[in-house]
């Protein structure tokens, strides 16, 4: 026979005492920034609304036993709402440290209105005005009651306060306040839907059961899992070396990596693979080859980024595919002493164009990272990986003609080559990327037309020929919106804009190009500058 489910409280305890286990995930309290949610799941336990169902996982590797022999459950989906529930009863959470946890305490308290019909219990956030009020109690207060005597006695105490209030026997207020208090009280006895993975399933399988259950709601990374299942066996590195350093990434280079590049980094010059469920349990215990494999990734991915700055990407956001990063990575980890970054750069370049890493990549990024940790030469893995590139090394006039919103790759281009340039602001005469003189950390260019959008829309043209990469530059929003409406032959002038900037931005110096009524001569031309410089663009990097 099947286990009957679990009910609320038996919950709250499994969460309190790490039977139920999501320790160090990056994805945290989010619903602390949406006290309504809290506020919504409490009434509907109230009003017998289904709350969900809530995934558990009991993998039978050994990093799902704890130090005490205990096998833990993991909670692959659930964890805002058990937190909920543990708020509700004022029980810390096993992952929580106490100074975040009282805080959270303080912060969000749901209280019910005992003026309201039983039937309808009103419940809402505490405010000063509840907190005061007796018709106002606090459903942790209700909850913490270890019995029904403990219950009776605070509805005593309840309706002795409103005594004061109501002009109504003591009796016929305690009958009223108790059978409200006892409501809220039962749900400590209302049974939770849990559904488990089988024991046999990997993460991979894990994710992927998560996500076809989930399409709408949140959607949960391997590396989510995978990071709690590290914790499991090196406790507190999760916290004193994987999340400082994706700290440091973001605020001192201005990249935002998500924990699975990093992980499938780690993984990746630690044992050749990147896909986690092939990574062997020993790589995690091994504390020499762990740590020493750790210094490596960290020291790879900031050599990588530094040179990437050096190229204009000053930030994580332009990237078309994180992913196709990990790649450079472990390029560099392994042929320290050869590596060519332009080489692998002008790589990077068409990797991005081909969409390689892009979507669900695990199996070719497991691919590619075992034909570099098999190889003995850098020019011959390089060879190697582009060999699996089905993309052009030439581009065309046609490359630019498409619409820069539905190609991020083409914006990623079109900002290199203009970083390259050295464009400058028309505006503020400012480098593109720069404020006073140095890169500004974590930059995002912002994309705007060269012959403006509403005026092009007026004369009669589509979006998909208005927007159309030949048409586009990378200026502030305060340029733009000085230029608003007007042509660009008159808000050059106006601007006083030379030839020089125009040719930074790869603009036809051709006065007549520069009126609407010649539009398509323009993005015609320009579609062509733009093609020749980049194929200049990557053959340098090759030269």
């Amino acid at each position: 026979m099947s286990a009957p489910p679990p009910k609320i409280k038996d919950a709250v305890s499994y969460v309190s005492d790490g039977t139920w286990d999501l320790p160090e995930l990056q994805r945290r309290f989010v619903w602390k920034n949406h006290p309504d949610k809290i506020r919504n799941l409490v009434d509907s336990i109230l009003k017998d609304y289904n709350i969900g169902m809530f995934l558990l996982w009991s993998p039978e590797r050994s990093y799902s036993f704890s130090s005490d022999g205990r096998r833990r459950t993991w909670i692959i989906d659930g964890q805002q709402r058990l937190v909920t529930l543990c708020l509700i009863f004022g029980r810390k959470p096993y992952w929580f440290d106490n100074e975040e946890w009282e805080e959270l305490l303080k912060r969000y308290d749901v209280m019910v209105n005992l003026e309201s019909p039983l039937g309808e219990l009103e419940v809402g956030m505490a405010n000063p005005a509840r907190r005061k009020s007796s018709k106002w109690v606090s459903i942790r207060k209700i909850l913490n009651c270890e019995n029904e005597e403990e219950l009776s006695k605070l509805a005593k105490r309840i309706a002795k306060d409103l005594e004061r209030v109501y002009n109504k026997s003591f009796d016929e207020i305690y009958s009223n306040v108790y059978s409200k208090l006892k409501k809220v009280w039962d749900i400590r006895e209302k049974p939770l839907l849990v559904d488990y993975i089988p024991r046999d399933k990997d993460i991979e399988d894990v994710v992927e059961i998560f996500t076809r259950i989930n399409m709408a709601g949140t959607k949960l990374k391997q590396a989510d899992i995978y990071i709690a299942l590290i914790s499991s066996k090196r406790p507190g590195w999760v916290k004193s070396e994987f999340n400082k350093f994706l700290r440091i990434l973001e605020k001192r280079y201005g990249y935002r990596l998500h924990p699975g590049v990093i992980l499938r980094t780690l993984t990746g010059i630690g044992e050749g693979k990147t896909r986690f469920a092939d990574v062997s349990e020993d790589f995690f215990e091994d504390d020499n080859k762990f740590m020493k494999s750790w210094e490596e990734t960290k020291e790879s991915i900031i050599f990588i980024i530094d040179k990437l700055k050096e190229k204009g990407i000053l930030g994580s956001d332009i990237i078309p595919s994180l992913n196709s990063l990990i790649p450079l990575f472990l390029l560099y980890s392994k042929f320290k002493n050869d590596f060519n970054f332009d080489r692998a750069f002008h790589w990077f370049i068409l990797a991005n164009r081909s969409g390689r890493y892009s979507g669900a990549a695990i199996t070719i990024l497991s691919q590619d990272a075992k034909t570099i940790a098999e190889s003995n030469s850098f020019d011959d893995t390089i060879n190697a990986l582009e060999s699996k590139l089905d993309v052009p090394t030439e581009f065309r006039d046609d490359d630019f003609l498409v619409n820069y919103k539905r190609s991020r790759f083409g914006r990623f281009l079109l900002y290199l080559l203009l970083y390259d340039k050295r464009a400058r602001d028309w505006l503020t005469g400012k480098r593109i990327g720069f404020e006073r003189n140095q890169p500004v950390v974590g930059y995002r260019p912002e994309f705007h037309h060269f012959m403006p959008r509403r005026l092009m829309k007026n004369l009669g043209y589509r979006d998909d020929e208005i927007n159309v990469l030949a048409n586009i530059v990378v200026i502030t929003k305060k340029t733009n919106n000085r230029i608003r409406m007007k042509a660009p032959h008159l808000y050059i002038k106006e601007l006083g804009i030379s030839k020089e900037d125009l040719k930074r931005f790869i603009i036809p110096l051709d006065e007549r190009l520069w009126r609407p009524e010649n539009y398509r001569d323009f993005i015609k031309t320009r579609a062509q500058m733009l093609a020749s410089e980049a194929n200049n663009y990557l053959r340098r990097l090759v030269s």
